[in-house]
């Protein structure tokens, strides 16, 4: 098992993985589909910490589909799946 832990205050998570990288919790996350609504329906009502994690998201997102090789994405999928140790 990889040692990993996390980051952040208790609603907006990052992740520390093995190579060093920082990943954004998006599993297990209470306030994730908070964020999400406020960002489809309240955009009124967004704070400058939803904003910046949904850009850490999309920025990971883009990473992981137009830029990471095939074993960049394995690992990042295969560490953020485990649990923490």
């Amino acid at each position: 098992m990889t040692e990993s832990r996390l980051l952040g205050s208790d609603n907006k998570q990052w992740r520390r993985l093995s190579d060093g990288s920082t990943w954004p919790v998006m599993e297990h996350d209470p306030d994730l589909d908070a964020v999400e609504w406020r960002l489809r329906y309240a955009s009124d009502h967004l704070t400058r910490e939803d904003l910046l994690y949904a850009a850490s998201v999309m920025s990971a997102y883009r990473h992981l589909v137009y830029e990471a090789s095939q074993k960049r994405v394995a690992l990042v999928r295969r560490e953020l799946s485990e649990p923490l140790s």
